[in-house]
């Protein structure tokens, strides 16, 4: 049982002491990853940052025109809480575009920002299109669908 103890004692220690190089340098793969995807040319950040700051703006408009189109549409049988709920989400993608051009502009990496932006993004349209709102609303959100394409594509993302 003594020899079972030590023999565990040694393997856990030399496995103990060769983890920190190998997580290290799994870190620092990643690192590198991770700022090999947020090295965007100087063209793309100023074309990220106006996009992202659009998608702030007009998104604080929708909500304004998402409730005017629920109220003009009486077919549109939505409830107090679905409608704050498509608020949130607004709200949320609202808060993702200003956190995404604060980074860009702040040369921070920001590749999870955009990934989050997008994702948002794609949810909200998912949500108008089985709420039947997204014909109410058209003009604004094929707006913001046009910047979020241009964050997709600078980010090389997927919608």
């Amino acid at each position: 049982m003594i020899r079972t103890l030590t023999l565990t004692a040694v393997l856990a220690t030399a496995l103990f002491a060769a983890a920190p190089g190998a997580a290290a340098a799994g870190r620092f793969t990643a690192r590198q990853n991770s700022k090999a995807a947020d090295a965007l040319p100087e063209d793309s950040k100023k074309a990220v940052t106006r996009a992202a700051n659009e998608i702030a703006t007009i998104s604080e408009q929708m909500k304004k025109v998402v409730g005017s189109a629920i109220k003009k549409n009486k077919d549109l049988d939505m409830n107090q809480a679905e409608r704050q709920e498509v608020n949130r989400e607004i709200d949320v993608l609202t808060k993702a575009a200003k956190t995404l051009a604060a980074r860009v502009a702040g040369n921070q990496p920001s590749a999870a920002e955009a990934k989050a932006l997008v994702t948002q993004a794609t949810a909200i349209g998912s949500m108008l299109e089985a709420r039947k709102l997204s014909d109410k609303i058209g003009p604004t959100w094929t707006t913001i669908n046009s910047h979020v394409d241009t964050v997709t594509q600078a980010y090389k993302l997927t919608k």
